[in-house]
């Protein structure tokens, strides 16, 4: 009866997660960094092939020591991001479950590496971004969550990276990240658009058939987003006033509804 039953009895089909041993999920429970890390070691299809050791001695002897040691050994966990402990039984962040995902998948893709690098200065959809709550260092890792779908944001347009993550949740991700991880970059379309907007400002030519012409005193140089970015305009009335243009996001708001309708409509005009 729980919302996530579908997802959590999905889950447990392929092996990801596992009840306790009174028989019971607890579906709504924060996920620890233990638990997460035997989650994750079941959803990745990766194989240890240089065993390291566990750096934390809060870990030795825990009951998840040994997949601790395959998430070190894989790349998912850092121990540079744990210097006072891994505290294995302390609740995951969802900073934490990104992080976490986001070093597995750019340790084994160029392509995924680029990726991050390429959203070191783009700017994401979501209220910590608008509010300068969202520390730089964070942007390249929510974008990859974002882009790829692998988290989302909650309905009042925050990420949330200090909120912690139900066992639930944890579920969905897990599916999540074994589809993401059968996958390219370039596959995601939204990831594409944040990596455009990081390194061009806009994602103008990925969202639409638009492409650069040429400068028109200077057909040798194609003339982009970047010619005007952060430059001040002035406006040509009057030189009545001047704005700088910071990133030029392009959104379709159009939904799947819409152009069913446009569909329609055009076929009423050629009958």
């Amino acid at each position: 009866g729980h919302r996530a039953e579908k997802t959590i009895l999905k889950a447990k089909a392929a092996n990801l997660v596992k009840g306790y041993e009174d028989g019971s999920f607890r579906p709504n429970n924060s996920v620890t960094r233990g638990e997460f890390a035997a989650f994750l070691g079941r959803a990745t299809t990766q194989n240890v092939t240089n065993v390291v050791d566990v750096p934390f001695a809060d870990v030795k002897g825990h009951w998840s020591e040994a997949d601790v040691q395959k998430d070190i050994s894989l790349g998912f966990i850092q121990a540079g991001d744990y210097p006072n402990g891994f505290s294995p039984d302390t609740a995951m962040t969802r900073g934490e479950i990104a992080k976490w995902m986001a070093n597995d998948l750019s340790s084994r893709s160029e392509d995924y590496k680029q990726a991050l690098l390429d959203m070191q200065d783009t700017y994401l959809p979501v209220k910590e971004m608008f509010t300068n709550s969202l520390a730089a260092k964070d942007i390249p890792t929510v974008g990859l969550m974002l882009g790829t779908g692998l988290l989302t944001g909650f309905p009042d347009l925050s990420f949330g990276l200090e909120k912690n993550t139900t066992r639930a949740e944890v579920a969905t991700i897990l599916l999540r990240y074994m589809d993401v991880e059968s996958k390219k970059a370039s596959d995601f379309l939204g990831l594409r658009e944040l990596r455009e907007v990081g390194t061009g400002g806009t994602n103008l030519t990925t969202i639409t058939p638009y492409t650069y012409g040429q400068m028109l005193y200077a057909p040798e140089k194609k003339l982009t987003f970047k010619n005007i970015q952060d430059k001040k305009i002035t406006l040509t009335r009057n030189g009545s006033g001047s704005m700088e243009i910071h990133h030029m996001i392009v959104v379709d708001p159009k939904t799947a509804d819409d152009y069913t309708e446009i569909g329609r409509a055009s076929c009423r005009e050629r009958v």
